[in-house]
């Protein structure tokens, strides 16, 4: 089994939770994140190298292709292999009691798996946009040794460094239609590089001295290896792109493929079925104003990220769900509230008071996390 050491990501989020503004690619990527001005990638975009060569060499406007295969030709090496398949450890390292050394060979660029940005769903008809500049964190892991990594900081075109931290999401702007649903999402760049890794022996000398390598060496051939890409020094964000995912309003699951942004094309860049639901889940919300009239208890809801299935056409379901509730409802009445930046529908009318906990039981019965009033 060849290794594989890839770096785990974990998110942190650190943004505002308020909701986007409501009123909806090109396989070749600039380093420096050429976008539509939406932070989507334009699918005619053309860019030059402005006499950048190497698309491995992560400087200034250099491009390169997602899924195509790098060698020797298109990203020069640092270090190369020497006729016995092995990489020199005795000279390249600047610490050299470190032993090791590697040898990169060939370089892919693939998208990572989604990070949805948190609140952003949104249901046609209307236009859907955020602003550019929410801070999304991730966390890195690096699971191998001291020598390793030096090996890899020194050996990888372009650099080896598992510790990009922040991801600056770019503006995402889009306008659906009746009926359609969906949510932004930030789409990432990774790395993966492979090649052979040489380590000899570390010594520490008994009577004192400094340490020193020694062989006989031990080489590891195909050690690949995961990071993120980034921009240069002066903008050392992730690089990645903002897209709108389209999804079932009745279901919350993703539209086919082909409905998708092109950088879904890729496996494993949609999240499973699953994780999403609990995403969408988790941004549901709702609220509620009751007022007890003496004879009757008027109440005003709203919801948003809701299933329609769970609703119900026109709420049928949520009026079911308070006539099972003993409640006697009057006055009912269920509309879809485009121009609401906050919610996506209102439902009001009104009940008997000794009812009053009706709204609540049903308004979590079709899918809210809480009561939030009700």
């Amino acid at each position: 089994m060849r290794p594989f050491y890839t770096l785990v990501w974990a998110l942190v989020v650190r943004m505002s939770t308020s909701s986007p503004s409501q009123s909806g690619s090109n396989s070749t990527v600039a380093v420096n994140d050429i976008t539509d001005g939406t932070g989507h990638v334009n699918s005619d975009e053309t860019t030059e190298l402005l006499g950048i060569s190497d698309p491995c060499s992560g400087m200034g406007n250099a491009t390169y292709e997602l899924g195509k295969e790098y060698f020797e030709a298109d990203c020069p090496a640092i270090n190369n292999l020497l006729p016995d398949g092995t990489c020199d450890w005795t000279q390249k390292q600047p610490d050299q009691t470190l032993c090791a050394e590697y040898c990169q060979v060939r370089t892919t660029f693939l998208p990572i798996q989604e990070i949805p940005i948190p609140n952003t769903y949104c249901r046609g008809p209307r236009r859907c946009s955020i602003e550019a500049g929410r801070i999304l964190q991730v966390n890195s892991s690096w699971s191998g040794t001291d020598a390793e990594m030096s090996a890899l900081k020194h050996g990888v075109s372009g650099g080896f460094n598992p510790d990009v931290e922040n991801i600056t999401a770019g503006a995402g702007d889009v306008t659906i239609g009746d009926g359609e649903c969906g949510y932004f999402t930030w789409i990432g760049t990774k790395k993966t590089v492979c090649g052979s890794l040489t380590k000899a022996n570390r010594h520490e000398p008994v009577n004192g001295g400094s340490p020193y390598c020694q062989g006989p060496s031990e080489t590891t051939a195909n050690y690949c290896v995961d990071s993120m890409t980034s921009g240069p020094l002066l903008n050392p964000s992730a690089n990645g792109h903002t897209v709108f995912v389209r999804i079932d309003c009745g279901t919350r699951a993703a539209l086919p493929v082909e409905k998708q942004d092109a950088l879904f094309k890729y496996d494993g860049v949609a999240l499973p079925a699953d994780k999403l639901e609990g995403v969408l889940q988790s941004w549901v919300s709702a609220k509620c104003l009751l007022t007890d009239d003496f004879l009757w208890l008027s109440f005003v809801m709203h919801g948003r990220g809701l299933k329609d299935a769970d609703l119900g056409t026109s709420g049928s379901n949520l009026l079911g769900q308070l006539r099972s509730c003993h409640a006697a409802v009057t006055n009912w009445k269920f509309d879809y509230t485009p121009t609401d930046n906050d919610f996506d529908w209102k439902a009001s009318g009104s009940v008997d008071p000794f009812d009053s906990q009706c709204p609540g039981v049903a308004i979590k019965a079709v899918g809210a996390n809480d009561r939030d009033g009700c």
